[in-house]
């Protein structure tokens, strides 16, 4: 190749956000199943292609897949866009998935001499990247130094975990430690409603008491309508849930996960899959009211 394509597939949620990082720094080539409006990119440095020129033309491929697509399904196969690659060297994997699907998926591309890097975001599910954002890299070494400086483009700090799947793994563990940090501050703040505590006076306790975490200054923030956009209770189930199976296929205890993950579907019974974990105060008053 003379020159190096650089190419984006998955262009909804976080990967629309991510894509147009990248193409701020270099113009690059997108796809995405749902077959975009080139109108809607106009300007910004991406040129929408088709699925199968993307992975004929491009040497680095980032891939941002929607919860019912698999990188298994859309790359392998009969049919799997994989069947024509020819100059691909490097995938780089930005969606949410099981770290050992990942690793056991990093051995089969190694044979045909792709590199394939986890480079999730660091957040809630759906959450799309702010200025702080961070990247955390699983595969290579060689591999992860070589995508570092396109990642650099799309986060402000990118941080190297470990092997295949170690990304993934890092997300999770940050989930787990946001699902312990929900649980204590969800029963808390149901407490301070019962003995008559308001909200607002409660989030300034908070935020100069040992208590302090990320989940009590996301649910204080939201309850006076100053946070972040809000995410599902079934969108944390799915994470939740596979902070539990990776934990159970490791033989990691991980016994707060457990009980965030009751919790949550005990949420989800009252609220349904729809309701937003961010108007914790909605939980934290029903949790209230039952202990009358």
């Amino acid at each position: 190749m003379t020159t190096r394509h650089i190419g984006y597939y998955g262009l909804g949620g976080a990967g629309h956000d991510l894509a147009r990082r990248l193409a701020a720094a270099q113009p690059i080539l997108a796809a995405d199943a749902g077959a975009p409006d080139p109108a809607n990119h106009a300007d910004t440095g991406i040129d929408i292609v088709t699925p199968a020129a993307l992975f004929a033309r491009c040497e680095v491929i980032f891939l941002h897949l929607d919860g019912e697509t698999s990188a298994d399904a859309l790359l392998l196969g009969d049919t799997g866009l994989l069947r024509d690659a020819p100059d691909l060297t490097t995938l780089v994997l930005q969606s949410a998935a099981d770290p050992a699907e990942v690793a056991a998926l990093a051995a089969q591309l190694a044979q045909r001499q792709i590199a394939l890097i986890d480079a999730p975001l660091l957040g809630l599910p759906g959450a799309r990247p702010g200025p702080g954002a961070t990247i955390v890299c699983g595969g290579d070494a060689d591999a992860v130094a070589r995508i570092t400086p396109l990642l650099g483009q799309m986060a402000a700090r990118v941080i190297p975990c470990g092997g295949s799947g170690a990304g993934q793994a890092a997300r999770l563990v940050d989930i787990a430690s946001f699902a312990a940090n929900w649980v204590v501050t969800q029963e808390c703040v149901g407490a301070g409603l019962a003995h008559g505590l308001q909200p607002g006076d409660m989030a300034r306790v908070f935020a100069k008491s040992s208590g302090r975490n990320s989940a009590s200054e996301r649910a204080f923030a939201l309850i006076s309508d100053t946070g972040a956009a809000e995410v599902p209770l079934g969108a944390m189930r799915r994470d939740f849930d596979a902070v539990v199976a990776a934990a159970t296929a490791t033989g990691a205890p991980m016994m707060l996960a457990h009980m965030a993950t009751a919790m949550l579907r005990s949420d989800i019974n009252l609220f349904g899959d729809d309701a937003a974990i961010d108007r914790i105060h909605r939980i934290a008053g029903a949790i209230a009211q039952a202990g009358r």
